[in-house]
Parts: structure tokens; sequence; C-alpha cells
């Protein structure tokens, strides 16, 4: 027979079901529609693909259903409802038309003998096991009713397969089977498995219920025992017994003693069921694990913490100096306070890292507390333990990790803490950091005063700008200059390439790097006041030798200067070169930057115009000061330069600084930008082998300035040996290695008139 074919997806029909389903798709509306005018009967085929929408010819299973429409109910929208009636499986013989399609079938017939006794054996298991099933299981009275009721083996199986809750795959299978003996084998496989599956969820069911009554039982015990120690007069749990040795410890304070008594008899009469039980355990814990009065013994001996310092870092004289300093003081004065330092410095220049060394060449406990981006008062004092999750506050928390109540406490980032809602941490500091306070320090959990004046404090920062000045006065400042190239390569000699050598398993043999390879990666790979970016390239070379070694099953290879680019590539920074000969409205300024010194070109010009004066080259506020302060005094000296008094009126002057895109600012550019107004005014050329900073007043005095140990290496690396320097900075510059200074001439100037005599070219 020939009939439409409505196509289905997502479920299954099986002979003997009345269905009823939602119809969308226009080619199974059509469908439905051919069927009712042709006398409602119509094949329902599976398409094998569910995603798919339009399944084509081929998209059919080769086994469909002759089904009879019996109802169409019309639902808003473009869809219909329709149920049928399943009959009978059929066997496609072929798909015909597009839009709906139609198919010619043949009936499956399946030859039962209700008589046979495999057939009869096979019905009986069927219904022993749905039996068993149903037992697990709610199931509908009338199903059981039913299946009873039923007299072949293929009606059975179509009748479980469509009552089962089965998978989609499942159903699909036993629907395309033919044979009913093969349906029922394979009903019988699904059904043990799904009453295996059930009774394993009913065991999980009773292991859960059980779990929850045993911590009932369990909680009732504990609460019994509770009554059975009160009556026996054990009034403290059996567990406080190990605070009993820190209140017989001498060392401990009277009025800690006091607190811990006091909170040991408040939690002995608390129920281990009361919330507060573990907060009282928790404190009392906390307490206990303080270092009260554990001291670790120190070093005293100068020449040996000289020694390791010296060993672990190369220059910081100050940071050494003063540490010995302490040391000769605690010699002749035991009970002498500890040092509060505070290293000041840009990054990589060993703040962090000569910390720790200070810590184990004295023989104290190391401990680093981050202070970068704390905001909140509570993270230094502690919260007040009534708070849910209260704990105390860093410094404290430190002191336990420590073990000691003498450690080297390192303040880390000390200028990168901020305030907000929360309070401002830097106030909680000023306690912890004030020798006449510290002995006395409450943390707002701890409740109990600790004696912090043993604890040797180290803070650093790249920055005094956002330290508060109260804080500072707290503290003793050190500054940490920049590194000079020759303590650069000496640090990637003695330490740099052998800790990378250590950690990837090499030998010194293995890894040879000429000594003129370092200098060529601080200047042309490295821009900084530190040595990270150094020991980053010294890392990268060591992994790519590494591959080579590997690679060519070498022994050893050699860095040269020819082959380094071959390691790292091209050169990074190509550093001004010194110009030479003069010229005119160009000056050699020197600036100091948070990575070291550097070059400062300024170049003027003048134009006509009305006396503007512009500036380019993005300057910060204090350098625009500058600017102007230099066109004022220059316009104040005009007639000893020999200028009209309409220049300046039919003149306008620029002032620029190149690398346009870097902010640039400070006061210390006053000089130079002086001298290239003059010279830009006057046509006098300028001495392309000198450099000069300093700030200008109106006066033409020139004040000190900072960074001096950095500009003057700038300068030296530039190739230029004649540096103009403020009178005032004579002191510093007097304090400085030899290899900053040696090689070139550093002249002193006070006022203008000795910049512009030492600046200009002869004539």
């Amino acid at each position: 027979m020939e009939l439409p074919v409505l196509v289905i997806r997502g479920f299954v029909l099986f002979p003997g079901q009345l269905a009823n389903f939602e119809v969308a798709r226009e080619i199974s509306i059509r469908a439905i529609e051919e069927a009712i005018a042709e006398g409602e009967h119509i094949f329902i085929g599976i398409q094998q693909n569910p995603m798919a929408e339009d399944p084509g010819r081929e998209g059919l299973y080769s086994t469909i259903l002759l089904a009879r429409i019996m109802k169409l109910f019309r639902v808003p929208g473009e869809q219909v409802r329709v149920m049928v009636e399943a009959k009978e499986r059929c066997k496609l013989v072929e798909v015909t038309g597009q839009n709906p399609f139609r198919a010619s079938a043949l009936a499956i017939t399946p030859e039962e003998d209700a008589a046979q006794e495999y057939d009869h054996a096979m019905m009986r298991l069927l219904r022993e096991s749905f039996e068993e099933y149903a037992s697990l299981v709610e199931v509908v009275p009338e199903t059981a009713q039913k299946i009873e009721g039923i007299e072949t083996l293929s009606a059975l199986t179509d009748e479980l397969a469509s009552d089962l809750a089965l998978e989609y795959g499942d159903k699909v299978a036993l629907f395309t089977m033919e044979d009913p003996r093969e349906r029922g084998q394979r009903i019988l496989q699904l059904l043990q498995r799904e009453k295996e599956i059930l009774r394993l969820k009913k065991e999980i069911q009773g292991s859960v219920v059980q779990g929850i009554s045993k911590n009932q039982k369990d909680a009732y015990l504990r609460e019994q025992l509770h009554v059975i120690q009160e009556a026996l007069g054990e009034g403290k749990h059996q567990e406080l017994k190990k605070f009993q040795p820190l209140l017989q410890d001498e060392r401990l304070p009277p009025v800690v003693r006091e607190k811990i008594e006091k909170e040991l008899h408040h939690l002995s009469e608390l129920s281990i069921m009361s919330p507060e039980y573990s907060l009282y355990a928790e404190y009392l814990e906390q307490i206990a694990a303080l270092p009260w009065g554990v001291k670790s013994e120190e070093t005293i001996s100068i020449p040996e913490v000289r020694r390791k310092l010296d060993e672990d870092h190369q220059g910081l004289q100050k940071v050494k100096g003063r540490v010995l300093e302490y040391l000769a003081v605690r010699k002749i004065s035991p009970s002498a306070s500890s040092p509060i330092l505070c290293l000041v410095g840009p990054p990589g220049v060993g703040k962090t890292s000569i910390a720790a060394s200070i810590a184990e060449a004295i023989g104290r406990r190391y401990v680093r507390i981050s202070l970068g981006g704390v905001r909140d008062e509570a993270e230094i004092r502690g919260h007040r333990k009534t708070y849910i999750g209260a704990m105390p506050g860093r410094i404290i928390n430190g002191l336990r990790l420590a073990k000691t109540a003498n450690p080297l406490m390192l303040l880390d980032e000390i200028d990168k803490m901020a305030s907000d809602l929360r309070g401002d941490p830097t106030a909680a500091l000023l306690e912890v950091l004030d020798t006449s306070l510290n002995h006395e320090f409450r943390d707002a959990y701890i409740e109990v005063p600790f004696d912090l004046s043993d604890v040797f404090f180290i803070a650093t920062a790249n920055s005094l700008t956002n330290v508060p000045r109260p804080l500072l006065d707290r503290m003793e400042i050190i500054e940490m200059e920049s590194y000079t190239p020759f303590e650069k390569v000496s640090i990637a000699q003695r330490h740099l390439l052998p800790k990378l050598l250590k950690r990837y398993g090499l030998k010194k043999t293995q890894i040879k790097v000429r000594d003129a390879v370092y200098t060529k990666i601080i200047q042309g790979y490295t821009r900084e006041a530190g040595v990270r970016d150094l020991e980053r390239n010294l890392d990268k070379i060591c992994r790519k030798a590494l591959q080579f070694l590997v690679e060519q099953n070498k022994n050893s290879v050699t860095i040269t200067e020819k082959n380094l680019e071959t390691y790292l590539g091209s050169p990074i920074y190509f550093g001004d070169t010194a110009l030479s000969g003069n010229e005119i409205g160009l000056v050699n300024g020197l600036a100091w930057t948070s990575v070291g010194g550097d070059i400062l070109r300024i170049e003027a010009c003048v134009m006509g115009g009305s006396g503007k004066l512009e500036m380019t080259g993005r300057l910060g506020e204090v350098m625009r000061e500058s600017a102007h302060i230099a066109y004022s005094y220059l316009r104040s000296i005009a007639e000893d330069l020999g200028l009209q008094e309409t220049f300046f009126k039919k003149h306008d002057f620029h002032l620029h600084i190149p690398e346009g895109a870097v902010p640039k600012d400070g006061p210390s550019a006053g000089i130079t930008m002086a001298v290239a107004l003059i010279s830009a005014a006057t046509k006098k050329p300028v001495r392309m082998d000198t450099a000069m900073t300093g700030e200008l007043t109106l006066q033409g005095r020139v004040l000190p300035i900072g960074g001096l140990k950095e500009k003057l290496l700038a300068a030296k690396q530039q190739g230029i040996d004649r540096v103009l320097v403020p009178e005032q900075n004579r002191r510093q510059v007097a304090k400085l290695e030899p290899d900053v200074t040696d090689g070139m001439t550093i002249q002193y100037v006070s006022n203008m008139d000795e910049v512009t005599k030492l600046a200009f070219a002869e004539e």
C-alpha cells in the first residue's frame, strides 16, 4: 500500500499504542491533511537524526508504523495536535514524493502461535520480571492488568516497550526489531538493568538516612557525656588540658595568663554544641601559638655578618653599614631596641633580598608581610573575635609563623597601601613602628598586649610620595640607588649566572659567558635601575644554550658578542650617542627616571611671532613652570645678551623635548632649558660634549637636584665626559663610588653666569 508519511523525532510509538502529540513542521502537517483526505490511514516514520530539520528520503529507519488518525486539533500558531492509533509494523519499500513524503510498505506479520512452549515461557519471564520492576517503582494498576490480559508475545513486548521508562535509543532499537522473541530477550535485559539501578538507588538513599541518624546519635551522646562530666565535677573538657603547659610558662606575661584563665573558665562552662565553643577554642589556639617570650639567639660577630652580607649582595653599603652599627650597639647594650628601617629605591635593586640576607646573617627568623593593595585597617590590627571568620592581623600572624618574638619582619611595599571606608592601614602601622608604643601592641583579635620592641622591622618602598609624614617620622630612611654598570656585571657574574646554572643542573664549564657580553646585555637589552631584566635575559640565554647542547650533542657552549643575538635577538635599546661638535639651540640635559638615569636632549628654536612660548614633549606641570622660569630669566637678561627690546615682541620661542610619547616632569632641567633658549636667541653654539642638570630660579641661581648618581651614569654611558652640576651637590659627588666618576670632568655651578661660561663653545 502507498500512504503519506508523518515523520516524528525524539519519541517512539509502538503497535497498539494510542498517542497524541503536536506537529509543527509544514511537511508533517501536509502529510496529515493528505491522509485525512484519503481515508485517515498514515505511515509514521522515525528519522534517524533527531536534530535534522529535513531528514530527506534516506533519513528514515526502514521499519515504519501504520497508524490511523483519530482526531485533529488546531492549536494557536501554525501547529496542530493529532491523536493517532498505532496499528502494526511495516517494512519500508520505497519513498516517493517530496512535500510530503509518500511511501509504499509491506506489513510485517510474524508467525506466532500462542501455544508454543518457548513463547509461553518468554511471556511468563517477562511478566515476572515486570512484577519485580513494579515492586520497586510506582506502576499504575491499569497497566499491570493490561499486561496480564495480553495473549501474544508480539503484543506483550510492544506494550512493555511503550510502558517502560527507557532511554530513547533503547526504544528505537526495540521498535526496529521485527522478531518478537528478539524483542523479548532485549526487554528482559533492560528490565534487569533497571532493577539493578533501582536497588542501588535505594541502598544509597538508605545509607544517607543512616548517616543522618548516626550524626544525631553522636550529638546526643556528646551532650550526655557533658552532663556526666558535670555530675562528676569534671567541668573542663579533656581537650582543654593542652593549654595548661602554657599557663605554667614563666615567660607568659601576667595579664596574658589572667586572660587565658578567664577564657578557659568560660569555655569549660560552654556546651560543645554551642556556637561560641568553637569561637573561644580558636581564640585560645591563636594565643597559645604566639611566641610569648621566645627569642632566637643573635649573631653579634660584626666581621662574620659583614662577610655574609658582602657575599650575598654587591654594593648596598648604606644598608650594610646601618646593620653593622646596630650590631655594635647590641654588643655594648643588649637591651637596646631594634631599628626600624625603610629601604627606598627603584624596583630590582635588592630591597627585599637584602632583608632576607640580613636576617640570615644576624641569626633571626625572617618573615615577609606584603602590604601592597592593603586597604583595611583590620588587616594590620586584626578583627574583633566576635565577628564571623575573625583572625589576628598580619603582624601577629607573622609572629605566629616566625615562632619567635624577635624576628626580622619585612613590611614589603609600604607605599602601595591605600585607605577607604574600612579605615586607614597606615594609621594602624603608626603604633607598630613607634618604638615608644610597640612594646604594648594590642591586636583587636588577641585583646592582650604583645611586645614588638624586639622585632627588627624593615619596610620597603619604591617612592615616599604616598607614604604619610607621621609614618615616615617613625622610620629611618635609607635610599638605595641604582646599580652602576660595573656592579651589574659583578652581580651577574657572581650571583645571577651561578644561580641559573644551578637551576638548570648545568656546570660552569658547560655555559661560558664572555665579560663583554654582560655589558652588551646591560646596554642593549635592559633599561633598569636593578637587575631583574638582566636576570631574565641570562635565563633566556641559559635555556637556549641548554637546547643547543641537547640538540647538537655538545659538551659546552660559549656566549660571545658575535653570537649574542642568536640567543636574545636584536638589541631593544639604542641609546643616543654623544653628538660631536657644537649645536645651536640643542642642549644635553640629564633626567632621573624609575629605571635609572637618561639623557634628555632639549631643543629650542626662534621664529617670527609675538613673544609666545610653545612647549611640546608631554611636559609635566613642574617642568612647564621651569620652562616659564627659564623664559622669564632670558627676558630679564636680554640687554646683557645684546637683544633689542622689540625682539620678544616679534619672535616666538618653541621648546621641545624628544620622545614626545613619554611623560616628563621635575625641576632639574631648569638650567638646561635656559641654555637652550639663550642659544636659540643669540645663535651661540652649545658644546655637545657637555651635559648639565640643575634647578633654576628667577634670579639665576642654581639649586641642588636629586638622582645625581643615576644621571652621571647615564652621561657616562652615552660618552659624555663633562657634566655641569649644582655647587650644593658637591658633597653627594664626593660620596659616589670611583667607578661612577672616573674619566669624567664634573664642574660645579652656583648661578647661570657660570653655566653660560661653561656651556657655550668658545668663539
